[in-house]
């Protein structure tokens, strides 16, 4: 018997095959930054193609009411996302704090990296999402 060096799950994975959780938070850092930078076409590059295609699907759905929001939401500011930490299989914290006029909010969730051609993207399809309720105030 050959255990100790039987890895089945990564056989196209190049390198040492050990994924790094400080990858997976470097990648996340970026991918939000993009984002607090309005940088649509980094942000894109850095979606993994399952989120891209999700994201094209909703898009062509939006009513005209919900268009002229989301470009309304764009001329907010960004809201500020803390990346805590991550896992190796690209479970990543944030911690992302929403301003509304004078108040703000700060709420934790988790969202899905994925490793894709050897980098990681941003992963989190609708279903993976848990949003937090904003009606209700946690404290």
């Amino acid at each position: 018997g050959n255990s100790s060096s039987s890895n089945s799950s990564s056989s196209s994975d190049s390198g040492s095959g050990g994924d790094d959780p400080a990858d997976v938070k470097k990648a996340a850092e970026s991918y939000y930054a993009a984002g607090a930078a309005k940088n649509e076409s980094k942000v894109k590059s850095m979606m993994c193609a399952e989120a891209i295609a999700e994201a094209e699907e909703a898009e062509k759905k939006l009513t005209p009411e919900q268009r002229k929001l989301m470009e309304q939401l764009k001329n907010m500011p960004a809201p500020k996302v803390v990346v805590k930490s991550a896992t190796a299989s690209g479970d990543v914290a944030v911690s992302t704090t929403v301003s509304f006029g004078n108040e703000s909010k700060t709420f934790d969730t988790t969202v899905k990296f994925k490793k894709e051609s050897g980098d990681w993207k941003f992963c989190t399809l609708a279903k993976d999402l848990k949003l937090p309720d904003l009606q209700v105030p946690t404290k």
